[in-house]
């Protein structure tokens, strides 16, 4: 484990479309992200129910269609988000929805993956603290995702910066308790990337 927090790492540009991400790469990654959903704390258990789930917008995507997707995680499964986005639209709709565009080409990337949570429904159950709980969960998904990724020779990177409220519509989310959180842009990176080495050493003397 000390191994993989030392080489995670955000992939920024990095990111490759070729060769795309295959079915099973993308699989094992959504079903250990809602493994990070359970944690233990004064007000919830490990064991006790997830207020996240994760959705896919599948780009590179090897024996899958680009899309939406919402994540079924008791039965493992994909299934089709309504209403979407229009075929051979996804790169455009990602592009156009995200502002933060010099940190990674959408084009490139093989999936987005979404982590989103039920906001009222966590404030209903834990009052004001609800928002950090939620908060706490999203990232303990999103730092599982990272460790995932690095354990699979994949790239990753975390990000905020969609609009969320377009994304939360082509998820489905429109009229529902469900809005999503964070953003993590998986996939292939390009060989020979340039890396600074900050780690310090020390000497005998």
């Amino acid at each position: 484990m000390s191994d993989l927090l030392a080489r995670r790492s955000s992939s920024f540009g990095s990111l490759s479309a070729t060769p795309p991400l295959e079915f099973d790469e993308l699989a094992t990654i959504l079903s250990a992200g809602t493994r990070g959903a359970r944690y233990r704390s004064d007000l919830t258990t490990d064991s006790g129910p997830a207020w996240s789930r994760l959705s896919v917008f599948a780009n590179h995507v090897k024996g899958l269609m680009p899309g939406c997707y919402l994540y079924d995680t008791a039965a493992h499964r994909l299934e089709t988000a309504t209403p979407g986005v229009p075929d051979g639209l996804l790169s455009q709709f990602l592009y156009s929805s995200y502002f933060t565009r010099l940190n990674y080409n959408l084009e490139q990337v093989a999936a987005v993956i979404a982590i989103s949570g039920r906001l009222n429904a966590m404030v209903s159950t834990y009052g004001a603290r609800g928002y950090r709980i939620l908060n706490a969960e999203a990232g303990g998904v999103a730092q599982t995702i990272y460790l995932t990724t690095t354990a699979m020779g994949l790239g990753c990177g975390a990000t905020l910066g969609f609009d969320h409220v377009a994304m939360s519509a082509a998820l489905g989310f429109d009229g529902a308790d469900e809005r999503t959180l964070l953003f993590m842009l998986v996939g292939r990176e390009r060989p020979g990337r340039a890396d600074l080495d900050y780690q310090l050493n020390w000497g005998d003397d």
